[in-house]
């Protein structure tokens, strides 16, 4: 695997064990009508992270609500994800 910025094969890897509360899964504001990832408003307005559970995507796509395994180019520090389908 290679990072699609720099091309550096050398990554970092969290593994996410579940989307709820996940900073790449959205939160719906009613307000808006739209959903965010701002962390401000989400805890401002008390939002529930669920764009996953409403509509299977997090900032990276689909999205199973189990949870990924997040890479983390070392180089300089592009994140893609490998999402888990089952386990949460």
């Amino acid at each position: 695997m290679k990072c699609g910025k720099c091309k550096s094969n050398i990554f970092t890897i969290d593994i996410i064990p579940c989307c709820d509360d996940c900073d790449q899964n959205k939160a719906y504001d009613h307000d808006t009508e739209e959903y965010t990832d701002d962390i401000q408003i989400i805890d401002e307005k008390e939002l529930m992270r669920d764009h996953v559970e409403e509509e299977g995507e997090c900032e990276f796509g689909s999205a199973f609500g189990a949870g990924c395994y997040m890479f983390r180019c070392v180089n300089c520090g592009t994140k893609t994800n490998l999402s888990v389908m089952e386990g949460c």
